[in-house]
């Protein structure tokens, strides 16, 4: 006889008030109520369908009423308790892609998103298919399903769950197809929902809709009748950021910890019916017609190959013949921007430049390898065996600063650097988590770029910092030119077609525990962090080297450069303000190549990766797996550019006179550039936030192109044309448009 659960305290129910519509109650799950939906193996439900035995009753949320020994619990157990790694290993909702899914269900199952939680008796108002969602936001609605056909289907199992995933596809070639490398760094489950016994004094169980004539609840005893359908509402709330758990380097990247912004559309979502999207220009987005949670395509400057996708998830999971099945699936999904900024304004204080990370990451996996094949060589000369895992050797130092330094995250300081690091710590801390703000308010951080003048005979727009693949002894040197640019505190505003935008929540139809919240975030910046961008600063220095005119620079063309980087594993590094790592060339002294220096770096990394896929299976055996999952992530990485015009204009030029500095050959100037928004937008682009998750990045650079000329009448003086690259954020702020 099945076991009847203990009535519920009045302090655990879900309530939804008349007084007060905008305001719900929920509960978080007990342990072992999470631990039922999330932990299950797949035993676990092959067993419950026997149905012999009260004990596989989802728990309940109070205490029960008559308790049982340890020794009496076990004995009435049918199967030993798995251990944590067989559960980790066989969970369900960690491997449910994993079951055969049925191509013909007979159950239709929808997913109705709507304005506001819903309500029996109450026609639901559905929510714009157009709306953008961002942090802290609530998503309510229901789902329905209906067995169409003539027969009972019985299920074992319903989830309903809100997901994020990044993914990226690789073409292996016409025969081969596709791969897929994914990573799932959001899911959350509305366990009242997947649950029939969590209770509600508004919500009965089996009670009927009067509006559509729909059973709420699922049916007791998992069986789906002919030609019913049933509903259950849910509700969900985005959180704005992910566990530390999410990033595998000791979650210590906070940049990966941070939600990023739906970008582009996952091709084989909607049973691949997504590819099939194609780009409206005139509206400046494209989706499928007539279907329900759509995927919406925009001019993100995204390939088809790479995306990040917010989506509600519902699953039905029973017996197909003697195995377990997907019976139906449904998806909808969502478009989530996030709130303020995704990326720190300087690199976090317990990071470093992205180059030196690179530097020390290529160091320490080089050593490694090294010590590997010397290790091994004593192994196969002398019969060494080897006594612990090279990665061990490496890790056996508890000291967490230690770890870190192993990790490239921190940079060797002396005592004094590191209280300094410390008391700014200790700072940071004390502040809110998100939106990521600036711990030091009164530190300006700087691009510096070094130009030489020379004089153009045969083209104005040769690239001198590259070199020149011809000799020319006609170009004379006439100096050279430092110019430092302060990199923005403040940011550019996200980008996005008016109907797009149009259809997000106003500041005034918020609900109250929605304003409170964006109060909070509001709270951690401070209002010039808030601020859109208005002046660019630079500072110049120039230093003649022959008799010749001061230079007189105008700026001839400015644009936004965004930079989309991804790579098939966790990355171990963060790009943080890294507008010279991808736009500053140099000559390659191994091959006598003009390169940019993260290509320099992934040949390297290309190197040691061949080394490792030529070890044998004993070496790779002792070689530190997080090594070798860094090495490949660096080799794999690949980047894009994409240039955005008409984004940013320039309104006026402030340029100061040149100053002679005293006791030296050296002239001094600054100037400022005064620009503006353009919020026309006629190209319909989307520039989503600036973010960096483990396998997605997307950064952001104004481009400026300056044009050196001699302030001279002279034919032979220098004109030249140069660009300069500065670091700049995108983040979300608006809430009134």
């Amino acid at each position: 006889m099945r076991n009847e659960l203990p009535p519920y305290r009045s302090e655990n129910r879900v309530q939804i008030q008349d007084k007060h519509d905008d305001d719900i109650y929920d509960i978080l799950p007990s342990f072992e109520m999470h631990n039922y939906y999330l932990n299950r193996t797949f035993k676990d439900v092959e067993l419950e369908t026997t149905r012999l035995s009260g004990i596989f009753q989802p728990p309940s949320y109070c205490d029960h009423s008559t308790t049982t020994s340890s020794t009496e619990s076990s004995s009435s157990t049918l199967y030993s308790t798995p251990s944590l790694l067989e559960v980790r290993r066989s969970g369900i909702l960690n491997n449910v892609n994993k079951l055969p899914k049925l191509e013909k269900s007979p159950l239709i199952l929808q997913i109705h998103v709507t304005k506001d939680f819903p309500k029996l008796g109450k026609t639901s108002i559905p929510e714009s298919a157009l709306k953008e969602y961002t942090s802290n936001d609530l998503i309510t609605g229901y789902i329905t399903v209906r067995n169409t056909s003539s027969k009972p289907v019985d299920f074992q199992m319903f989830t309903l769950s809100l997901e994020g995933t990044s993914k990226i596809i690789q073409l292996d070639g016409p025969s081969s197809g596709l791969r897929f490398f994914s990573k799932n760094f959001l899911k959350m489950f509305d366990l009242s929902v997947s649950n029939n016994n969590i209770p509600n004094q508004d919500l009965k169980p089996g009670a009927v809709d009067p509006v559509d004539g729909t059973y709420y609840g699922l049916p007791e005893g998992n069986v789906l009748q002919p030609n019913v359908t049933y509903k259950k509402f849910f509700v969900f709330k985005l959180p704005t950021q992910c566990l530390n758990d999410k990033c595998q380097h000791f979650g210590c990247h906070q940049q990966h910890l941070m939600l990023p912004p739906t970008m582009g559309v996952d091709i084989t979502s909607f049973d691949k019916k997504a590819q099939s999207i194609k780009i409206n220009s005139n509206l400046g987005y494209g989706r499928l017609v007539g279907e329900l949670g759509t995927p919406i395509k925009t001019k993100d400057f995204t390939s088809d190959y790479e995306s990040i996708t917010y989506m509600l998830k519902a699953r039905f999971i029973g017996e197909y013949g003697n195995e377990l099945a997907r019976l139906s699936e449904r998806e909808y999904h969502i478009r989530f921007i996030p709130y303020g900024f995704c990326q720190p304004y300087n690199t976090s204080l317990r990071e470093i430049n992205p180059e030196v990370q690179l530097s020390q990451l290529y160091e320490t996996s080089f050593n490694q390898l090294a010590a590997l094949r010397q290790e091994s060589d004593l192994r196969n000369n002398f019969g060494v065996e080897a006594s612990t895992t090279l990665g061990q050797l490496y890790l056996q130092d508890d000291d967490e600063e230690a770890k870190l330094k192993q990790q490239n995250l921190i940079e060797t300081a002396s005592s004094s650097e590191k209280q300094v690091l410390q008391d700014k710590t200790e700072k940071a801390n004390q502040l809110v988590s998100f939106p990521i703000s600036n711990p030091n308010k009164d530190t300006n951080y700087e691009v510096t770029n070094l130009f030489l003048l020379k004089q153009n005979k045969h083209t104005k727009l040769q690239r001198v910092l590259k070199g020149s693949k011809h000799k020319d002894s006609a170009r004379n040197e006439f100096g050279s030119i430092t110019i430092i640019a302060n990199v923005p505190t403040e940011g550019l505003p996200y980008i996005a077609p008016k109907l797009l935008k149009s259809s997000s929540a106003k500041q005034g139809l918020l609900n109250p525990m929605n304003k409170a919240n964006i109060n909070l975030l509001e709270s951690s910046l401070d209002d010039l962090e808030k601020s859109d961008l208005s002046v660019i600063d630079m500072n110049l220095e120039y230093e003649p080297t022959s008799e010749t005119g001061l230079p007189n620079i105008d700026i001839a063309n400015i644009m936004l450069q965004a930079i989309t980087t991804k790579t098939s594993t966790s990355a171990p590094i963060t790009f943080g303000n890294s507008s010279k790592l991808f736009n500053g060339y140099f000559k390659d002294p191994e091959t006598n190549q003009e390169i940019n220096k993260f290509d320099f770096y992934v040949l390297k990394f290309k190197k040691l990766q061949r080394q490792i896929q030529k070890m044998s299976e004993t070496d790779l055996a002792l070689f530190d797996r997080q090594t070798a999952s860094d090495i490949a992530s660096i080799a794999s990485m690949q980047y894009r550019k994409n240039y955005i015009p008409n984004v940013v204009q320039i309104q006026s030029m402030i340029n100061g006179k040149w100053t002679k500095q005293a006791d030296s050959n050296k002239y001094k100037k600054n100037i400022k550039i005064l620009i503006k928004l353009n919020d026309t937008n006629k190209n319909n682009y989307t520039v989503i936030p600036t973010f960096e998750d483990c396998l997605i990045s997307r950064l952001y650079n104004l481009k400026l192109d300056l044009s050196f000329k001699e302030n001279t009448a002279s034919k032979d003086g220098f004109e030249m044309s140069r660009s300069l690259y500065i670091p700049i954020r995108v983040r979300k702020f608006d809430f009134n448009e």
